[in-house]
């Protein structure tokens, strides 16, 4: 959603607007009793507001979320987005080259 800011949600704003704002980039993956769901890479202030910020782009699969900030930012393609575990292998070798996951 580049160049929208939510009204009344302040840290869902474009990347330039986030740039300003204490945010960061976090990835949330998210699990029930019985399978991996999916995952999302947003921006926000912290883990809470990640699951949070996912709920609001229709992208939060439910379950259970487990979360952590970016050690760098992704590349625009997988932000913002339900990323299914193909894609996450995929990102992981384009984040990480030399890996051989």
């Amino acid at each position: 959603m580049p160049g929208v800011l939510l009204p009344g949600v302040p840290w869902l704003a474009s990347d330039e607007q986030a740039g300003l704002m204490a945010s960061d980039w976090f990835y949330c993956s998210f699990a029930d009793e019985e399978r991996f769901r999916g995952a999302v890479l947003v921006i926000a202030p912290d883990v809470v507001t990640a699951a949070m910020v996912a709920t609001v782009l229709g992208i939060n699969p439910g379950g259970e979320v487990l979360g952590m900030p970016c050690p760098q930012d992704p590349p625009e393609r997988w932000r913002n987005r339900l990323l299914t575990l193909d894609d996450l292998v995929a990102f992981d070798a384009e984040m990480d080259p030399g890996s051989t996951n």
